[in-house]
């Protein structure tokens, strides 16, 4: 909650600093979906910064959480959804992008949702 607090204040690296602290725990206790959550805010804050290797790391991972879990959750829809945006910012990479947005579109589509829940809204993969 406080790395999501300084991340609306604009100040990212903050921000970075809570988020780690949450993958750390998230980590220790073995929360997959904590963890993918503190890494998707990670990746969030790295392309805000233009950092965006960086940033694909930290959503490809929590992604990889998610999907360990078995469900599909309209977080992935999310994860899908910032690394499109990564890619369309840098050169030559917008094919790749679409397919990625196309990606996240399908998730929202199946989950009957336009915009993102929070981890809580889960639908059991078929």
């Amino acid at each position: 909650m406080i790395a999501d607090c300084y991340r609306g204040m604009y100040d990212y690296n903050k921000s970075i600093v809570y988020f780690k602290r949450q993958l750390s725990i998230a980590e220790k206790i073995e929360h997959p979906a904590l963890e993918a959550e503190a890494l998707h805010g990670l990746g969030y804050n790295h392309r805000r910064m233009g950092e965006y290797e960086k940033s694909m790391e930290y959503l490809e991972q929590g992604l990889g959480h998610l999907n360990e879990l078995g469900y599909i959750l309209i977080d992935q829809g999310d994860f899908y959804s910032c690394m499109g945006v990564v890619l369309l910012a840098q050169d030559g990479r917008e094919k790749e992008a679409i397919e990625i947005l196309q990606k996240a579109n399908a998730i929202l589509e199946k989950c009957n949702h336009s915009e993102s829940l929070s981890l809580a809204c889960i639908m059991q993969a078929r």
